[in-house]
């Protein structure tokens, strides 16, 4: 009966202790093939997590960073280690909580982010999850349940995905152009017919080359 009750009593220590991830977040900054985007990650936990812990992130597959470590900007005021260390390969980056820190509280909500490069090539979103290693005081080394991290799909230059993890493409753009009059000195009016695989935002600006021998003086106010 004894050993009955002790076993209950470590079980019931052990679930209410045990930490779960609560709020798991990911997007990324930039879309376009060959360029750098900034990946940043938003955690929050129904306990808190203490410092020394680890924290996984799987599936960051795809890009072409290299190095055994990734510099670690947070918004947690020094909670979590400058570095980060990074494995291409498997696509995994392993974050540290500060030892000797508070940690990370319960309910509260902490961002932490980091660059990668695209590939070349045009690639599709990647799934990523969250593993935790906790370094408890009282329960030792517990591991999290691994954690599907969400993505904000947002749309970025006109692609649903351009703000999921590591989803990159390659900018093209399309064109035709015709011309109403061959006569030599007679006006001439020319038809530029554009088309691109992303939206080009208010601002945008689009240069045409190669329009020389024509008596059109220059100016900064051609009418289109």
């Amino acid at each position: 009966s004894s050993s009955s009750s002790s076993s209950s009593s470590s079980s019931s220590s052990s679930s209410s202790s045990s930490p779960e991830a609560d709020v798991m977040k990911i997007g990324q900054t930039n879309p376009i093939a060959g360029t750098t985007t900034v990946v940043s990650v938003t955690l929050s936990f129904s306990t808190d997590i203490p410092g020394g812990s680890l924290i996984t992130l799987h599936g960051l597959t795809g890009s072409v960073t290299s190095g055994a470590t990734l510099s670690v900007s947070s918004t947690s005021g020094g909670l979590f280690e400058s570095e980060g260390t990074w494995d291409n390969a498997a696509g995994t980056l392993v974050l540290t909580v500060v030892e000797g820190t508070a940690g990370l509280q319960h309910e509260e909500s902490y961002e932490v982010s980091f660059e990668l490069e695209h590939g070349a090539d045009d690639t599709d979103a990647k799934d990523v999850t969250l593993e935790v290693a906790v370094d408890d005081p009282v329960l030792g080394w517990v591991a999290v349940e691994p954690v599907a991290l969400e993505s904000s799909g947002v749309p970025i230059l006109g692609h649903a995905d351009g703000s999921k993890p590591l989803y990159a493409f390659n900018p093209s753009v399309n064109v035709s152009i015709e011309q109403s009059n061959y006569v030599a000195s007679a006006p001439n009016t020319i038809t530029i017919d554009l088309t691109s695989n992303m939206a080009l935002e208010p601002g945008s600006k689009v240069t045409l080359t190669g329009f020389t021998g024509t008596a059109t003086e220059d100016t900064d106010e051609l009418e289109i």
